[in-house]
């Protein structure tokens, strides 16, 4: 959020109601005291004239509430302006009460029932008291948390899929193959991360390097064998010691280069690595391809590779060709994996 957004919703709560619960959480979770250079508290205070003090039994049912919508308690302590001992204390509490409604008398006297600001939603509250820039980021956070629930169902299914997925050693009875190619479900946990994707996290169910090294890579491929294993630059390490673990010699790496940047802690990956080995003595069928290839992203899945490499792999190395952990069925391919394994 910038400064100057963040300057004018500060302005414009306090037009609805300076320090209510439900402003200073929704600011605090847009980032608006961050982007002010303030702590939460320092915000209310300085710039909201400071918290609005319930009574014990409203503050029990908001901590509640706040617990309920997965606040932490340093939130609602910075949120309610009490101790995290006062909200540990809150939390224990189990009679909410319920939802406070006020009156407002009209033009003509007549009463209008309307719910306590502090008691809105936040969408409510973001239409409101929010500038246009943040009741579109408001909204656009909404819409990633929906996509994102989503996403984790998805992501729960098919590490149940994983289960029903065939032994790779039943594709023996297809035959030993002169080329293949894998694209493994990396679990970036071996790396010690948690969330290294955020909001991009994949869909798949990740699979741990100690499982990769049991793949019988070695056993599927022919005596002479070209090995295209897709890896991330995060993961180099590993690639090495799956190459040594599967019987193959690293010969040389090949290099996507992305049409845009992507996700990254430090330097944001542009670019994705193919390790490409050999067992035997597996010549090229053609001497006048470079290492670098410049294409589209292959699809809308989440790792879904470039058509055009699966070209370039045909174009350079022998038939039978295997792709393990198959994200889309390819005519003279055979297909191994939870998703090739789906469409049977």
């Amino acid at each position: 959020m910038k400064s100057e957004d963040a300057e004018e919703y500060t302005q414009a709560l306090g037009q609805v109601v300076a320090g209510g619960w439900r402003q200073i959480a929704l600011g605090q979770r847009l980032g608006v005291p961050k982007a002010l250079g303030l702590s939460t508290q320092e915000w209310v205070k300085q710039r909201l004239g400071g918290y609005v003090r319930q009574s014990i039994p409203d503050r029990r049912a908001t901590t509640a509430e706040m617990r309920a919508e997965g606040y932490s308690p340093g939130e609602i302590s910075a949120v309610l302006g009490v101790s995290e001992m006062t909200v540990s204390r809150d939390s224990h509490v189990t009679n909410v009460t319920e939802t406070k409604q006020s009156s407002r008398k009209n033009g003509d006297g007549s009463q209008e029932d309307v719910t306590n600001v502090n008691d809105a939603p936040l969408e409510l509250l973001a239409s409101l008291s929010a500038t246009n820039a943040i009741r579109q980021e408001a909204e656009t956070t909404a819409a990633r948390a929906e996509r994102e629930a989503a996403r984790e169902q998805e992501r729960q299914a098919n590490a149940a899929k994983v289960a029903t997925v065939t032994d790779p050693r039943e594709l023996l009875k297809v035959g030993r193959f002169a080329t293949i190619v894998i694209d493994p479900p990396w679990d970036f946990k071996d790396e010690g991360d948690v969330n290294h994707f955020g909001r991009g996290k994949q869909d798949y169910a990740p699979i741990p390097i100690e499982q990769l090294l049991t793949l019988p890579v070695d056993e599927l491929a022919d005596k002479d064998c070209h090995l295209y294993l897709w890896i991330t630059n995060r993961s180099l390490p590993k690639g090495f010691r799956l190459l040594t673990a599967w019987g193959f010699r690293y010969v040389t790496c090949l290099t996507w280069c992305k049409p845009s940047i992507g996700i990254g802690k430090y330097f944001r990956g542009s670019t994705e690595q193919i390790l490409f080995a050999v067992k035997g003595s597996q010549p090229l069928k053609r001497k006048d391809v470079g290492t670098a290839f410049h294409a589209p992203r292959g699809g809308k899945r989440h790792s879904q590779k470039p058509d055009v490499f699966f070209k370039l792999v045909e174009s350079c190395s022998p038939s039978p060709y295997l792709e393990l952990f198959q994200r889309k069925t390819r005519s003279g391919w055979t297909g191994w994996g939870e998703d090739a394994q789906q469409r049977k």
